[in-house]
């Protein structure tokens, strides 16, 4: 079934190389400059110009990138698995980002070099060796820099739990090492609580619910070194999934994903790359004769109000089939389309 048109398209920040890599201008450095001790300024990311293109280019946001290796790796894709099929697990879903990140250039450099994702083995041995390959990984990208700056070193991993330190908050990650916790400073903790409330109160709510339940939160972030060998936070963006790995943008969404998961559909997740398309689905059901297109309503401001009218006549008009849910009104979850 084609669900072509449904993605977050495709611009100049996302450019197709001759040579089949896919270059991306991400909105955040690959580098600082250090400027004191202790301190750094951020240095503008690296970028190779697409042949044809201006010196000019849009650019990718952080949690934009995290879409893309998403949906490259099939990960926004939900088909009820076979009796004998297990089902996905963290391990699968950090294999498939890896195996994404040799085929994207950052800056200059592939993305394998850049961003690490870990596996998911905690025994001693595999812990010992991810020390080491961490720390090798920020010295070689050290030794790439210009004198006077810093590289900064992106991670993709799953949160394990957030816990208060003597002097900043600390992230441990799903994967990485125990002695290797992600330190957050006060402000960008405060961004964090302020921008994706609802969603760490669905995470702190959902910690030791059964594989499958509850909320999962992924971060993609940006990391330096500290003199004393600490990882330190300089950005990043969360993203929450279901039980089941499947993007979500609210605790509607979540129950919307659960309850197809449940009922054994198939359906898409369609991701943001670089918002540019007209009106962006919550999801399509790929099960179907004809796509269908589920909107989960849930607010009920003036402005929000007005985007909803302007969704529903551009379905109506363009001869889409929709599905939607008033969430917002409290009203109960509609049956899903059949056939």
């Amino acid at each position: 079934m084609d669900v072509s048109g449904v993605n977050g398209g495709s611009t100049s920040a996302i450019h197709k190389r001759s040579d089949g890599l896919l270059d991306i201008k991400l909105d955040v450095p690959l580098r600082t400059v250090q400027v004191g001790r202790g301190a750094t300024a951020a240095s503008a990311p690296t970028a190779a110009t697409p042949t044809g293109a201006g010196s000019s280019r849009q650019q990718v946001k952080l949690l934009g990138l995290l879409h893309l290796l998403w949906e490259r790796a099939g990960l926004h894709r939900w088909t009820p698995p076979a009796p004998e099929q297990r089902p996905r697990t963290l391990g699968d879903v950090y294999e498939k980002l890896r195996n994404e990140l040799d085929d994207i250039v950052l800056g200059k450099s592939r993305a394998s070099s850049i961003v690490y994702v870990p596996d998911t083995r905690l025994d001693d041995p595999a812990q010992r060796h991810k020390e080491a390959l961490i720390a090798e990984s920020y010295m070689h990208l050290q030794a790439k820099c210009p004198a006077g700056e810093r590289p900064v070193l992106m991670v993709i991993a799953e949160c394990r739990s957030f816990f208060d330190g003597k002097y900043s908050r600390g992230l441990r990650l799903k994967g990485f090492p125990d002695s290797m916790p992600i330190w957050i400073p006060a402000s960008a903790m405060t961004q964090i609580e302020k921008g994706w409330n609802g969603r760490l109160e669905r995470f702190m709510s959902a910690m030791g619910g059964s594989a499958g339940e509850g909320t999962r939160l992924f971060v993609i972030a940006g990391l330096q070194f500290s003199e004393k060998g600490a990882l330190n936070w300089l950005y990043g963006s969360l993203m929450e999934t279901t039980g089941r790995f499947i993007p979500v943008e609210s605790g509607f969404e979540a129950q919307v994903a659960n309850a197809l998961v449940e009922e054994g559909r198939a359906f898409v997740k369609p991701l943001r790359y670089t918002g540019q398309e007209e009106v962006h689905p919550d999801f399509v059901l790929t099960d179907t004769k004809r796509p269908w297109y589920l909107e989960v309503f849930g607010m009920a401001t003036p402005q929000y109000l007005e985007r909803k009218r302007a969704k529903i006549t551009h379905y109506r008009e363009s001869g889409k089939l929709l599905w939607s849910w008033d969430a917002a009104a409290g009203t109960q979850l509609p049956p899903f389309p059949v056939g």
